[in-house]
């Protein structure tokens, strides 16, 4: 199980008052929307996109363990 899978969220107010819960990739998707968005309310568009594809690429070239 990977760790976005475990994610949980919880929107509120959503439809006629009542909440609606959120888990896995569905949650990890709407933090993931939520917080680029707060980013670029605070940064602007390009400093957020270069950020988001720099973060990408760091993810596809670092190794996935600690190799010391």
């Amino acid at each position: 199980m990977r760790g976005d899978d475990g994610a949980l969220g919880s929107l509120m107010g959503f439809v006629r008052g009542k909440g609606i819960r959120l888990q896995g990739f569905v949650a990890s998707l709407m933090y993931w929307s939520l917080y680029r968005s707060h980013r670029m309310a605070l940064h602007g568009f390009w400093k957020t996109a270069l950020d988001t594809l720099t973060g990408w690429l760091r993810r596809q070239t670092d190794p996935g363990v600690k190799l010391h």
